[in-house]
């Protein structure tokens, strides 16, 4: 068995390598990690995925060394707009290396930008094409937009230049319109932004009404700095928001996906802040303009309507000077056949009561003189009955007193009797005294108060 080291065995890798892959090859990869190192060396993680199901097919290291990537890295974000990070696709020219210890790895002389740029074009585009599909990409912009909006939703960083000037502006407006504004904290910039601005979004919508609209604002910045307003995520989650979002990110050139999404897209946050200030100056604007045509309405009214008075008082006055005329002379006549007929009425009634008088004097003295027969006889009547009830109230009376003097307490103190009373009782029972009790006496002349000093039964 012919068995070599594992030195020997690099070695010879290495040399095979060097042999039948000699000099740089251009080579298409996704990045899927960058580290970058206090020396200034960037270190990344390379892979292909398979297009029908995205599963990593092949990996391997690249470094770009600090003197190349100086001048590398400014050039591809100048050009593409972006930053080295995970997720873009990339044409690189390489150096295959094997290192007895470290092993295979990719060393990176340059990156075509003009490469990146194609595919996140088309990525761009892939993304819009989606959101149209779904029907979403205008949902925002088809939101009814407040005639007045007050009340803002600001995502942003607190120490974001933008946001101050967003802020700044809209309080020094000069007509001294009040807002109510409330920052949601967000990363701009970075891996983590757009993740970061969904969750702003997603506790804007838990808030529930308070808001009118929601701004998302920051200062100026690179194109790389700006890639995550090109996320598929972001886009949708703005699209698809239930107020509208107005977009102020700072750049003047390119137009990104949240941009197309929003409902209304400005270049600047003071742009978005101007936007907002001139809904209440235009409100303004029409408030005057519809009091000036009031007021002119309300004169041109006012003179129609004096007018209108004027000719109806006259025509009113002619109307009624001749109903008054008209009424004089129907008055006159109504007058004298009036008097016409109260004489005639008054002759009839007055012949009419005296007759009248007559058969009531006849007619009184008849009932007066029967009335007065009948009055005499009740009279003779009522005496008799008199007498008769009172002798039989007499005789009553007699009887009364007979049995009165019998009964009289008098007799029976005249017969040797007394009458004993206890606190004003009668005493009938000795069981119901006392000893030492007081008790009266009554005899026939006079009363007798004394003490019980014994009882005996």
């Amino acid at each position: 068995m012919n068995a070599i080291g594992l030195y020997r065995l690099n070695e010879l890798v290495k040399q095979l390598l060097h042999e039948n892959l000699p000099g740089a090859r251009w080579v298409i990869a996704e990045i899927a990690d960058v580290k970058e190192n206090r020396s200034g060396h960037c270190y990344i993680e390379l892979v292909e995925k398979r297009e029908e199901d995205n599963v990593i097919i092949a990996s391997s290291r690249a470094v770009i060394w600090a003197f190349v990537y100086r001048s590398l890295k400014p050039a591809f974000e100048a050009v593409t707009g972006q930053a080295l990070q995970p997720g873009l696709k990339v044409l690189l020219e390489v150096e295959i290396t094997f290192h007895e210890l470290y092993g295979y790895s990719l060393n990176v002389r340059d990156i075509d930008p003009s490469f990146t740029i194609g595919n996140l074009e088309r990525t761009r585009r892939e993304i819009i094409d989606r959101l149209t599909h779904d029907g979403v990409i205008d949902m925002n912009r088809s939101l009814p937009f407040p005639a007045l909006p007050k009340s803002i939703a600001i995502i942003s960083s607190p120490t974001a230049a933008g946001y101050e000037d967003f802020v700044n502006q809209l309080r020094a407006n000069a007509r001294g319109y009040a807002f109510h504004t409330c920052l949601f904290h967000a990363v701009m910039q970075g891996e983590k932004s757009a993740e970061s601005i969904i969750d702003a979004l997603e506790r804007v919508h838990a808030a529930g009404d308070l808001f009118d609209v929601v701004v998302i604002v920051r200062g100026g910045g690179s194109r790389a700095d700006l890639s995550c307003f090109n996320s598929h995520e972001l886009a949708l989650n703005v699209a698809c928001f239930p107020l509208p979002v107005l977009a102020g990110i700072g750049h003047e050139r390119d137009e990104s996906i949240v941009d197309r999404v929003a409902h209304v897209s400005l270049k600047t946050p003071t742009a978005v802040a101007d936007f907002l200030l001139k809904a209440f100056r235009d409100a303004d604007e029409l408030l005057e303009e519809g009091r000036a045509r009031f007021i002119t309405a309300v004169k041109r009214l006012s003179r129609e309507e004096n007018q209108r008075q004027v000719a109806r008082a006259s025509a009113v006055g002619r109307l009624t000077r001749a109903l008054l005329e008209r009424q004089d002379v129907r008055l006159a006549r109504a007058s004298r056949e009036i008097d016409h007929r109260s004489t005639l009425l008054l002759q009839r009634r007055t012949d009419t009561l005296a007759r009248f008088g007559d058969l009531l004097e006849g007619h009184l003295a008849a009932r007066f003189h029967r009335h007065a027969a009948r009055l005499g006889e009740l009279c003779r009547e009522c005496r008799v009955h008199v007498e008769r009830l009172l002798a039989a109230r007499r005789h009553a009376l007699e009887l009364a007193g007979t049995k009165a003097a019998g009964a009289d307490p008098r007799r029976v103190l005249e017969r040797g009797y007394s009458i004993t009373r206890v606190n004003g009782k009668v005493a009938r029972d000795a069981s119901a005294l006392e000893r030492g009790d007081i008790v009266e006496t009554e005899l026939l002349h006079g009363r007798v108060v004394s003490e019980i000093k014994e009882i005996k039964k």
